[in-house]
Formats: C-alpha cells, sequence, structure tokens
C-alpha cells in the first residue's frame, strides 16, 4: 500500500443535523501539519482530535459532532496512513460538495 504524504489531507463542507461544519481530515501527527485555515464562512470554533486508530477516529468525530455548533471547524490529525484512508472515505461520504 503506497504511504500518503504528511500534510495531505481532505477539506469537506458537511451539514450536520441543520448545521453547516467544515471538516479537515489530515494525514500527520503535529498541528503544523495541519493546512491554512483561510474560510472567512466558518467563523466558530475550532475542534481539533489525533485519533490513532479507525475506532477512535469514530469516537473522536462523534464526540465533536455532539459539540459543534453551525460555523465550526473539526480537524482530524490522523498519523496512520490506515486511520487517515478511513478518516477521508468516512467525511467524504458525509460531504454536501
Amino acid at each position: 500500500m503506497a504511504k500518503h504524504p504528511t500534510g495531505k489531507h481532505l477539506k469537506a463542507e458537511v451539514l450536520h443535523e441543520g448545521r453547516q461544519l467544515l471538516i479537515y481530515v489530515v494525514k500527520g501527527s503535529r498541528i503544523e501539519d495541519m493546512p491554512l485555515d483561510d474560510n472567512d464562512d466558518y467563523p466558530g470554533e475550532m475542534f481539533m482530535a489525533l485519533p490513532g486508530l479507525s475506532k477512535e477516529f469514530d469516537t473522536e468525530l462523534a464526540e465533536m459532532l455532539g459539540e459543534a455548533q453551525s460555523g465550526d471547524v473539526l480537524v482530524l490529525v490522523c498519523p496512520g496512513d490506515q486511520t487517515f484512508s478511513y478518516g477521508y472515505s468516512r467525511i467524504k461520504a458525509m460531504s454536501v460538495i
């Protein structure tokens, strides 16, 4: 399986229970691996998580979705290729665009 380069990411606009959210899934292990957040359409809070496994991804995502309000940004930084691939697919399926 090919390795995903550090810094590779998915940026998706998601409508969840009537709330418009911006979700990033980032391959990496540091905040520096995240792309710049230059989207003024999402002025809310930023939630971050570092899930190490696929089941942790689901748990972290559910927790963030439960707390997030419309206009918030959710960032899931995935250190492993398998977790990144899982998260990428999961968020891509939720994307409204």
